[in-house]
C-alpha cells in the first residue's frame, strides 16, 4: 500500500540492510530510499505518474527529498509520486565491478509497483496504455548519466516515458559498459529499445561531463569512455525517437 505523507516529509522504504539494498556497498550510514506520496496518490492502486530523482556526485537522495522542498511541493501540487534513492557516493554507469545501479533502479520500480503504483500495467511487462501513469527519471551529474543509460535500455521491463538529464549526455564509446545485463550506452544501437522523451540541460563549462564531449572525469575514471557532444547526444535521441 502506498502511504501518503506531508510535503517535504517522505518515508523511508530502504533503511539499512533490507532486500532492496542487499549486497550493495554505500559510503553513507545507510542505504536510503525515500518515497514521496501525495494524499491523492495514496492507497492500494495509484493512477499517479512516478518520477525518480537521481542525485549527483556530492549529494544523496535526501537533498531532493528534504533539502530541496520545492521539488516535493511541485510533486504534491501535480499529484506525482517522487522516489529519492541514494547511491554509493556516485552512480556506477561504466565499471563492471561494484554496484549494478541499473538493476537497482529496475528493482525499485518493481517494488514500488508492488506497493500499488502504476495501476495494473507494469507487472504485465508491457508499455502503459494511453491515460495510465508513466515512469520518469530526473538526474544530475552521474545521476543524469544513469538516467541516460536507463533510457537507452528502456524496454518492456523498464518502460520509461521520459527523462531529464541535467549535466550528462550519451556516451559515444564504448557501445556497452558496466555490470549486469542492461549495459547499452545508446538507444537502439545493437539492441531494441523504446522511444523515450528527453529534456537536456548542461553547462558549457562543465568539467566532469564536458559539454563538447571527451572522457568523463568521474570517481570511477572510465578511461575507455568517450562522451558525445551535448548537441550530438540530443540529435541522437531525436533520431531514435523519430523526430524531425
Amino acid at each position: 500500500v502506498l502511504i501518503g505523507n506531508e510535503v517535504g516529509s517522505p518515508w523511508e522504504i530502504g533503511m539499512n540492510k533490507t532486500e532492496l539494498c542487499k549486497g550493495r556497498t554505500h559510503v553513507h550510514d545507510e542505504c536510503s530510499i525515500l518515497l514521496d506520496v501525495p494524499a491523492q496518490c495514496a492507497g492500494e492502486k495509484s493512477t499517479c505518474p512516478v518520477a525518480f530523482f537521481v542525485h549527483g556526485e556530492t549529494e544523496d537522495g535526501k537533498e531532493f527529498a528534504r533539502g530541496k522542498k520545492a521539488v516535493s511541493q511541485a510533486l504534491h501540487k501535480a499529484n506525482w509520486i517522487g522516489v529519492y534513492p541514494t547511491g554509493d557516493g556516485e552512480w556506477n554507469i561504466d565499471v563492471k565491478t561494484g554496484n549494478d545501479d541499473v538493476e537497482f533502479m529496475v528493482t525499485l520500480v518493481d517494488h514500488i509497483s508492488a506497493l500499488g503504483a502504476f495501476e495494473d500495467w507494469l507487472p504485465k511487462m508491457g508499455s502503459p496504455p494511453e491515460g495510465t501513469p508513466g515512469l520518469y527519471f530526473y538526474g544530475t551529474g552521474t545521476g543524469a548519466a544513469l538516467a541516460q543509460k536507463l533510457a537507452a535500455n528502456a524496454a518492456a521491463h523498464l518502460p520509461i516515458r521520459g527523462i531529464w538529464a541535467d549535466g550528462a549526455q550519451l556516451l559515444e564509446a564504448p557501445l556497452k559498459s558496466g555490470p549486469g545485463d542492461m549495459t547499452y550506452n545508446q538507444p537502439g544501437v545493437g539492441h531494441k529499445s523504446k522511444p523515450v522523451a528527453q529534456v537536456a540541460s548542461h553547462g558549457t563549462k562543465d568539467t566532469v561531463f564536458p559539454y563538447l564531449g571527451g572522457v568523463p572525469k568521474t570517481q570511477h575514471n572510465c578511461s575507455t569512455c568517450k562522451l558525445m557532444t551535448e548537441p550530438n547526444s540530443n540529435l541522437f535521441w531525436a533520431k531514435h525517437n523519430g523526430c524531425n
